[in-house]
């Protein structure tokens, strides 16, 4: 089965048909990619330290227009975690100098990097999503 064909129904499950033809999608991994109003990074910050962190977000809020939005989801470090969440954290801590970063951590990050934010959610499994913009912007 070749990607194109396994991407479609994600795509259309996720995109509404008349916004799809608009939309780039370039999963990767490394820097964020730039150029668009609307970027979606997924877990970036989890293997980057608290500078690198706050470099990749700095370079994707210097790409975004000054209306721009940057989502972007993270694992946050749960008040009780439980032992997978601990080994996560420490497995993450000690390959990448990073870990599992609290709600608060991460917001702080956020801010070093020159971005504000607009709104929180809670999306499921200890993850969260941001939505973003230029400290400066809208």
């Amino acid at each position: 089965m070749s990607s194109s064909i396994r991407r479609r129904p994600l795509a259309a499950a996720l995109l509404d048909t008349d916004v799809a033809p608009r939309v780039e999608r370039s999963p990767r991994t490394g820097p964020v990619p730039h150029g668009g109003s609307t970027v979606l990074v997924s877990r970036l910050l989890e293997r980057l330290a608290d500078e690198d962190a706050v470099l990749a977000l700095s370079e994707a809020a210097e790409a975004l227009p000054a209306d721009g939005t940057l989502l972007l989801v993270e694992q946050i470090r749960p008040a009780d975690p439980d032992e997978d969440a601990a080994l996560q954290h420490l497995r993450l801590a000690c390959l990448f100098g990073s870990g599992l970063r609290t709600q608060e951590e991460l917001e702080t990050l956020v801010e070093r990097a020159g971005l504000r934010i607009r709104r929180r959610e809670d999306v499921g499994w200890d993850h969260r999503l941001w939505v973003l913009g230029p400290a400066g912007g809208r």
